[in-house]
C-alpha cells in the first residue's frame, strides 16, 4: 500500500488506516476492489443494489470504503446462504 503519513512521511501501517474513519474510495479504487468495470459500477448504482458516491467537489465523487466493504459482505451473506 503507498499511502503516506503527510506529517512524517513515512507509510501508514494498515492498522493507522483500520483506524481512520473514513477512507475514500475513487472510481478506479471501487472498480478494482469489487473486479468490475467503470459501467457495471454505474449500473449497479443506478439499480440502488451499490451505495451512491458522494460529492468531492465539483467535478469529483467517492464512495466510502466502509459502506463498500459492508455491500461486499451483505453480498458474501447472500452467496453463502444459497450454496
Amino acid at each position: 500500500m503507498n499511502t503516506v503519513n503527510s506529517k512524517s512521511k513515512d507509510p501508514i501501517s494498515r492498522q493507522e488506516l483500520a483506524r481512520q474513519p473514513h477512507r475514500v474510495l475513487r472510481l478506479k479504487d471501487v472498480m478494482a476492489k469489487l473486479g468490475v468495470s467503470r459501467s457495471t459500477v454505474y449500473k449497479l448504482v443506478a439499480d440502488n443494489k451499490l451505495p451512491k458516491p458522494i460529492s468531492l467537489g465539483a467535478r469529483s465523487i467517492g464512495w466510502i470504503e466502509k459502506s463498500i466493504d459492508s455491500w461486499l459482505e451483505k453480498q458474501e451473506e447472500k452467496a453463502n446462504q444459497r450454496g
